[in-house]
């Protein structure tokens, strides 16, 4: 797995874990600042568009929040035809 991949997966779950665990963006600065840098970044170099408006949604944070279980699946699925292990 290239390191970029790595970073994007790695951002995505910080992501995850945040919103799951305190339904807010807060955590992300703890446990991970570029977390969501590095996943647009890798977005970006792809093509994923969809991924990228997603992430753009988070400058508000609860509109985020509360979409985020329609766009998880989807995030991890464009994620994953990246990966060997797929």
């Amino acid at each position: 797995m290239d390191d970029d991949l790595e970073r994007a997966i790695y951002g995505l779950w910080v992501i995850v874990y945040a919103v799951r665990n305190s339904s807010t963006l807060e955590p992300v600065d703890d446990l991970y600042p570029d977390a969501f840098r590095d996943l647009d970044a890798f977005a970006r170099s792809k093509g994923l568009h969809r991924l990228r408006t997603w992430l753009a949604s988070a400058s508000d944070e609860d509109a985020f929040c509360d979409a985020y279980y329609d766009h998880f699946e989807e995030a991890c699925s464009q994620l994953r035809t990246f990966s060997t292990f797929a």
